[in-house]
């Protein structure tokens, strides 16, 4: 078997970045601008807006403090690193690099490309009393309410064919047209 050179061994892996809390966005940038490939998993949540008077859509770090890079260390200059506005470092293990499964990181990208990180769907579909909903997961997934009542904090209360009162989160439900 023909012997490698160590930088031929050696390709593109996915590592994570350690980053000072609430810096995600500026790391990105930085890392960008250094002809980096970062990725930030985040997932959309509502906002308030003033007083709770209006609410925006805003997005905030699946994963706090740490975002993905895909670099060759060993062709990579990582002291650069610590030039980034809001980065601490790169993980590592017992004092060496550890890359992350390719498979892992992929996996994360589909889930946020598909919204499965979406926390604000439910919230703009404004819900009264008398709509017609169908429960979307759960125990009760795919059965047909009415809206008895709005509740503050998007908690409904249902009435269907359930043995009893059922109260829920509103993101769980879609509104059927009638």
């Amino acid at each position: 078997m023909p012997r490698l050179h160590k930088w031929v061994t050696m390709t593109r892996q996915w590592h994570a970045i350690r980053i000072r809390p609430g810096a995600e966005g500026k790391a990105h940038i930085g890392l960008c601008s250094f002809g980096w490939c970062p990725f930030l998993p985040v997932e959309t949540v509502p906002r308030w807006l003033g007083h709770r008077t209006k609410r925006i859509l805003g997005w905030r770090p699946l994963i706090p403090g740490y975002l993905f890079v895909h670099i060759d260390p060993a062709r990579e200059h990582l002291s650069q690193l610590h030039d980034i506005e809001g980065v601490i470092g790169i993980l590592r293990v017992d004092g060496r690099l550890s890359p992350i499964a390719p498979e892992c990181i992929e996996a994360l990208q589909v889930a946020v490309r598909h919204g499965m990180f979406d926390r604000s769907r439910g919230i703009y579909r404004p819900f009264t009393t008398g709509d017609l909903v169908r429960v979307q997961n759960g125990p009760f997934g795919k059965m047909l309410a009415k809206i008895k009542s709005a509740r503050p904090h998007r908690r409904l209360e249902l009435v269907g064919d359930f043995p009893f009162r059922l109260t829920i989160d509103a993101g769980q439900l879609e509104k059927i047209s009638a």
